[in-house]
């Protein structure tokens, strides 16, 4: 009973925060123009292939062919990523061991080397590596940075409650 009451009032925390985080997305110009490129895609998905290729690209890219909208990129290795698909990335052991985590198991060593080998997948985790060890990159030391940084913290401590619940329902 303890334990559910716990998820329940994890739950309702994590969507209070989520519903806070889409209002202060939804005030945001990038996040407007975002949200109006992905309904043109939907209302006009059977329009020509050129107005899907610009909404496509505006919406990836952020840097559209004529001007206009400027949704923020994803692309946010821009160098590194070149590098990393043309072949530039240095594949030597002792890179390789260099990667290699201690701390870890075999198995996400293994994960991680995998993702590493090939060029695309290695793009994907050298961009989202950061974020799933919790780390925003390049941003001001603001107020609002701050707040939106508690925020995510909050909402990661609270999700810390279902891995608990794991951990317990393990050991029924």
């Amino acid at each position: 009973p303890e334990a559910i009451q716990q998820v329940a009032k994890a739950a309702n925390n994590l969507l209070d925060s989520l519903g806070s985080l889409a209002v202060e997305l939804a005030g945001m110009k990038s996040w407007v123009d975002l949200r109006n490129e992905i309904i043109f895609l939907t209302r006009n998905a059977t329009s020509s292939p050129s107005a899907m290729y610009q909404a496509v690209s505006r919406i990836v890219c952020g840097h559209p062919e004529g001007g206009g909208l400027q949704i923020k990129s994803l692309n946010w290795y821009e160098d590194s990523n070149y590098k990393a698909l043309f072949g530039n990335h240095n594949s030597s052991e002792d890179e390789a061991a260099a990667h290699y985590d201690n701390s870890s198991t075999p198995f996400c060593n293994s994960l991680v080397r995998s993702m590493d080998s090939n060029p695309m997948s290695r793009m994907i985790w050298e961009a989202l590596k950061p974020l799933l060890l919790g780390k925003i990159l390049y941003t001001p030391h603001t107020p609002a940075t701050q707040r939106i940084i508690h925020e995510v913290n909050r909402t990661f401590q609270e999700l810390g409650v279902f891995r608990d619940l794991g951990g317990m329902w393990e050991e029924m």
